[in-house]
């Protein structure tokens, strides 16, 4: 009598249940209890739970995203994730959408930034230079390809972390330079010595590994 709600009943097998019962989606509790096991802050668990990028960030740390690329470090790879790294590469290399940077890109990205190959702010500009140069899309799916061509792009960046002996040196020379400031100020001299250091080392410097010379440096002198 009336169509709308006339539905046929259609006869389901047991094993056709079984089958759906076993790979119904995560409730919220079960996505949250996954991610607990990661090396992650209940901060980054929330956040990713929040924006809804918790697959994505689990096919990185299970090495899913390319085959050759492995398993990514949790709390580095969430970071990246939370981090709004695909909207900053979308945007310098005018994407017309997040979707189409790649997380295996970022992936590989990270994965050079963990071995010591591109400095942390270096990540970014690598990964859409490798865009904007046809790399990324020439090299799909060769993953030796890939890190030749970043370690490549890299060089060219000028983003290639300083070796340490590099940063003491140059740390050193600025603090002799300008011992009555360092006196005078202690600690304090950090942050316009930091400017100063990262500016003569240039886009190879590690802002982490400049602070941590400077700041063993200056407590040397106290």
């Amino acid at each position: 009598m009336y169509p709308e709600t006339d539905i046929q009943v259609v006869p389901i097998a047991q094993e056709k249940w079984a089958d759906i019962a076993s790979n119904l989606p995560l409730t919220q509790g079960d996505r949250r209890d996954k991610l607990a096991l990661c090396d992650l802050s209940e901060n980054q668990v929330d956040a990713l739970l929040g924006r809804e990028v918790d697959d994505d960030f689990h096919a990185g740390r299970d090495g899913n995203l390319m085959a050759g690329l492995a398993g990514l470090p949790d709390k580095a790879w969430g970071t990246l994730l939370l981090d709004r790294a695909q909207e900053e590469i979308a945007e310098l290399t005018g994407a017309p959408s997040v979707d189409k940077v790649s997380l295996a890109l970022l992936g590989f990205c990270l994965e050079m930034r963990e071995a010591g190959g591109v400095t942390r702010d270096g990540l970014i500009p690598l990964a859409a230079r490798m865009m904007t140069s046809g790399d990324w899309h020439s090299q799909q799916g060769d993953a030796d390809a890939i890190r030749s061509a970043l370690e490549r792009r890299a060089d060219e960046l000028g983003v290639v972390p300083a070796d340490s002996g590099a940063v003491e040196e140059v740390v050193a020379r600025i603090i002799a330079e300008r011992a009555d400031f360092v006196a005078e100020r202690g600690m304090g001299a950090m942050g316009p010595l930091m400017g100063i250091v990262l500016k003569e080392l240039g886009g190879g410097a590690d802002g982490k590994a400049v602070s941590d010379a400077l700041k063993d440096a200056i407590m040397k002198l106290q």
